[in-house]
């Protein structure tokens, strides 16, 4: 930080007599005409003054007339010549030096001017910083900002030069400006991310609820999934919350976003209590449809008990297909009831397994 109303205050009582442009060349602040080209011309230019003045062919004067042969000037060889020639370049110097000092105070300017904007979003991004940290860098760089335009003078007066700074004024403010937006339009990015794959997730869920179960299994694999994305359901209201910080972030930097995006954030927002009160519907549902499931279930039992009865009761029979005279229809008979058997032990399997997914 500088303030060049102190260092270079002496200095403005002078007016200027050249014009230096403040430019950027090379990763370098530099200067428009350069301090190089005034240090060999001005002195230059001191000597050729005096060389015309020697040949200045008359004057005239409303009440005079004379010739300037007529004067007696003191050659440009003479000791009070040079002497005045000394001190001119002197005071000439002293001027360099001060446009030196205040290019020197710019300098520090420098690697913002030359900053290779992608790479610093790069390394930005790879800082990953927390919520405050970011928003700690983003009012950083707006009070950079905001003293750059206030404290850099658009035009400064130092001795015999005055220093235009508009367009390096002008350049570094937006510079930084930018940066600053790149920052977070990245941030804005992960954040439209991150908020997508939010929104992915509640439609998985609303969609995996909105099917009834039809039979005990799918009964029990959807009271296991209800267990489950209860869990998980803090987990995504937390990222809901996080996603609102965030965007409360870009809203205060006065980041635009969509109506498309800023629609879906508050849809988002809403996610969670319509899952909350359709996980309630499911709930009610499914425990009616546990007591209709359990009752027809004990009703294949019954069936299933009454269809072994009766095997049995052919397997009793069986006896009468064992003469030799009839051994085609005894064969048939036997394989049926082979198969009912099969038939049984699978449903027993099955309503066996039925009775463990209501808990009985």
């Amino acid at each position: 930080q500088h303030s060049t109303e102190i260092l270079f205050e002496d200095t403005l009582l002078f007016d200027p007599l050249f014009r230096v442009n403040v430019g950027f060349v090379n990763g370098k602040i530099e200067y428009s005409p350069k301090i190089e080209d005034f240090q060999i011309q001005l002195p230059n230019l001191i000597i050729n003054i005096l060389q015309q003045v020697q040949n200045i062919p008359s004057l005239r004067a409303s009440t005079v007339e004379f010739s300037c042969s007529n004067l007696d000037f003191i050659h440009e060889d003479e000791f009070a010549v040079q002497n005045a020639i000394r001190d001119l370049k002197d005071a000439l110097m002293f001027n360099l030096e001060l446009l030196s000092s205040y290019k020197e105070m710019l300098s520090s300017y420098e690697e913002t001017m030359g900053v290779d904007q992608a790479q610093y979003i790069k390394n930005f991004a790879n800082k990953k910083l927390s919520l405050s940290n970011f928003k700690l860098e983003m009012e950083k760089s707006v009070k950079y900002q905001t003293y750059v335009e206030e404290k850099i003078e658009n035009t400064l007066s130092i001795g015999m030069f005055s220093i235009d700074c508009t367009w390096f004024k002008r350049t570094l403010s937006k510079i930084i400006k930018d940066l600053r937006w790149s920052c977070l339009e990245h941030f804005r990015g992960q954040a439209q991310e991150e908020m997508n794959t939010v929104h992915i997730r509640f439609l998985e869920i609303g969609e995996r609820l909105s099917h009834p179960p039809n039979n005990p299994q799918e009964l029990s694999t959807l009271s296991d999934y209800i267990q489950k994305i209860s869990v998980e359901h803090f987990t995504l209201q937390q990222k809901i919350d996080t996603l609102m910080k965030k965007y409360n972030i870009l809203e205060g930097f006065r980041f635009q976003v969509s109506d498309v995006e800023f629609d879906l954030l508050w849809e988002l927002c809403g996610w969670p209590q319509n899952i909350k009160r359709k996980i309630q519907e499911v709930e009610k549902s499914n425990q009616i449809e546990r007591l209709k499931m359990i009752r027809e279930l004990r009703h294949n039992q019954k069936d299933l008990e009454n269809k072994m009865y009766r095997i049995t009761e052919e397997v009793g029979e069986i006896e009468k297909f064992r003469e030799l005279d009839n051994p085609i229809h005894a064969g048939d008979g036997v394989k049926a009831l082979y198969q009912e058997l099969l038939s049984a032990r699978e449903l027993a399997k099955l309503y066996n397994s039925q009775e463990k997914l209501f808990d009985f």
